[in-house]
């Protein structure tokens, strides 16, 4: 229907804090090397972002904006560590950006 208009259409995730079992599989793949903690946040932050545009895909949904939720989500609770939030942040908008998609919170 959007596209149909020749409408602009944004989406929304939610973005979490990783849970250790993820770090461990997506901390080592991504843009930044797997060196230090927060690097390996970053790079799955870029995993949430990949996971949520291949949704997008596979569904047909086309974008050229999305929204990031950032709320204290009770499954996913953000640390009390800013910068370890901050570079999971760094990571998700990264992946987004690297998609061609603008960002807003």
């Amino acid at each position: 229907w959007v596209q149909e208009r020749g409408l602009h259409l944004g989406t929304y995730a939610m973005t979490t804090f990783p849970k250790r079992s993820q770090i461990k599989r997506y901390g080592a793949q991504g843009p930044w090397p797997a060196t230090g903690h927060r690097n390996r946040l970053r790079n799955t932050g870029v995993a949430q972002a990949q996971f949520n545009l291949a949704t997008l895909d596979r569904v047909g949904l086309k974008s050229d904006f999305m929204w990031v939720d950032v709320e204290p989500y009770p499954v996913a609770p953000w640390t009390s560590n800013r910068k370890n939030n901050k570079a999971v942040l760094d990571g998700v908008l990264r992946g987004y950006r690297d998609a061609g998609l603008d960002v807003g919170f």
